[in-house]
């Protein structure tokens, strides 16, 4: 911690000079933190300040209290300007019945007169308004049946229509029900032993190194893209297994003058491997 002695004269006079003044009256005086102002008086062994004075008494929340049974925790905390929990800690201490929680802090009149005057109003606007959160304010529109709740759209993996699907396609690979019903691998894994279906087959049950062999015999000039999409299974099992068993494949390039350079230079290096490539 840098500081000047002219910061350190100023300092010194002001405490020596203020003696009731708190921690955060000297941080507000020399706009810095509470932390510094008591690493200040240790190090320069300065007298301590007092400790912050609370707003409130406790004999005095007592007398609220008894004055006012019908009263809430925020309204005693409003008036006090403390924390709930210190209300609770009066109220055990002391044997006091608690208080009532408000059933809800928003009034349906008060609603509808708002929404008649603003008729733009978002949620963010009523919690804004009266001093809540969205989710809070869609809750009471919905309690007082000022809007109606849309249901849920049904799922698009209901149980009916995936043991159908099933039935129809027995060989079908976890991937091909994922992209049937737009739904990712794990989803729909989850949800054939949810419902007890019949397990699939896993993407490399189903494509074999001779089938792979085959297609390529057949298909010359396919791209990994799609010898997975024809498989239903990742690019990456594809490019291992060609990896594997060393064939070559078509990349899938993005434009057709990508195209023609690779076409190029495979035919002025028929020698190049994948990876001079």
């Amino acid at each position: 911690m840098k500081t000047n002695h002219v910061f350190r004269a100023t300092f010194e006079r002001y405490v020596l000079e203020h003696p009731d003044a708190t921690y955060r009256d000297i941080a507000a005086a020399f706009k810095i933190t509470t932390d510094r102002v008591s690493k200040c008086i240790t190090k320069w062994k300065l007298p301590r300040p007092k400790l912050v004075v609370p707003r409130y008494d406790k004999q005095k929340i007592l007398e609220y209290l008894s004055s006012h049974p019908d009263t809430s925790y925020q309204e005693v905390k409003d008036v006090f300007g403390c924390q709930r929990k210190t209300v609770y800690h009066v109220i055990k201490d002391n044997n006091l019945p608690k208080l009532k929680h408000p059933s809800s802090k928003y009034n349906r009149d008060e609603i509808e007169s708002y929404l008649l005057d603003h008729p733009m109003a978002d949620y963010h606007d009523l919690a804004r308004v009266f001093r809540g959160s969205p989710g809070g304010v869609r809750n009471a529109l919905i309690r007082f049946g000022l809007i109606d709740v849309e249901p849920h759209p049904p799922t698009k993996y209901d149980k009916d229509a995936l043991e159908e699907w099933i039935k129809d396609h027995p060989e079908a690979t976890y991937a091909q029900i994922a992209r049937a019903f737009k739904r990712t691998h794990q989803q729909m894994y989850y949800a054939v032993h949810k419902y007890k279906l019949p397990a699939l087959r896993h993407s490399a049950h189903k494509m074999r190194p001779e089938s792979l062999s085959s297609y390529i015999s057949s298909h010359p000039q396919a791209t990994a893209k799609e010898m997975a999409l024809h498989f239903g299974c990742e690019i990456s099992y594809v490019r291992k297994l060609l990896k594997k068993q060393n064939i070559s494949y078509r990349y899938n390039f993005k434009t057709k003058h990508q195209c023609a350079d690779f076409e190029r230079y495979l035919l002025d290096h028929p020698n190049a491997t994948n990876r001079d490539v």
